[in-house]
């Protein structure tokens, strides 16, 4: 979590304690703390179930889950009349509150500058990075991946200042997933530190590139790279991207060639 999340998160629980401490007073504070404490299994169950949700859905195809939930809750509500129960209205204020949160917090994809290193952490939640058409490719991209899903999307990036791409992958039990055009030759560089990781897609060459620095790798490298565009027809030159991997369990993808 970057700091701009961090200040957002801030803001949001400063102004729900300032409206409870202006309503109720300290009183409410210490009633709240004691509420959550009380419901902490079912808070911990409705965000697993809304984070698992959001990944797995497409985008889109949120509201259409979140409906029908509803309107079994809303269901149940006035079978049960849950209205006149205090417990069900805090829950309700709570979830709204963190549904609040989440909201400000998201963001659907990460707009990379013309930076030499890059890093994004997926914990949970999915992230998503972009590099647009007018910007440089980052030489190196540092992915920490927890649990949930990372994409980057280098499609329309232009060439990285120095040197290939270097994608330094951390994997833990998550999904990472690579998108890049079809020109760009794609390879695999240290690998040997990844347990039950499958790797997805096509790679340029079965050699792999622990040290792309070198002086003879880096020849290698531009020798695939001008293959490359050779065998793709492409009229634009493309760069070599050396994928690192580390970590335990999931998958690292490439797509979009």
């Amino acid at each position: 979590m970057d700091g701009r999340r961090i200040v957002e998160v801030l803001g949001v629980v400063c102004v729900w304690v300032g409206a409870v401490l202006a309503a109720q007073g300290p009183e409410g504070v210490a009633w709240i703390v004691v509420g959550l404490t009380q419901h902490m299994a079912l808070i911990l169950l409705c965000l697993a179930t809304g984070a698992l949700l959001y990944n797995i859905a497409p985008r889109g195809a949120l509201p259409g889950p979140l409906l029908l939930g509803s309107a079994g809750l809303t269901v149940l509500a006035i079978r049960n009349q849950w209205w006149n129960d205090q417990d069900v209205w805090f829950l309700t204020g709570t979830a709204l509150a963190i549904v609040g949160g989440l909201t400000v917090m998201r963001k659907r994809q990460t707009t990379l500058r013309s930076n030499p290193v890059r890093r994004i952490v997926g914990a949970i939640v999915r992230r998503r990075l972009v590099v647009e058409a007018d910007q440089y490719a980052p030489e190196r991209i540092v992915v920490l991946a927890i649990c949930g899903r990372v994409e980057i999307d280098l499609r329309l990036a232009r060439l990285p200042r120095y040197g290939p791409v270097e994608v330094m992958v951390s994997c833990w039990m998550s999904a990472v997933e690579l998108f890049v055009a079809n020109h760009w030759p794609v390879v695999a560089g240290r690998v040997h530190a990844a347990r039950g990781i499958q790797l997805e897609g096509c790679l340029d060459s079965s050699e792999l590139f622990d040290e792309p620095e070198s002086e003879e790798q880096g020849e290698r490298l531009v020798q695939l790279a001008k293959e490359r565009q050779i065998s793709m027809k492409a009229d634009q030159e493309g760069s070599a991207i050396v994928v690192h991997v580390l970590g335990l369990g999931g998958s690292v993808s490439i797509s979009g060639r």
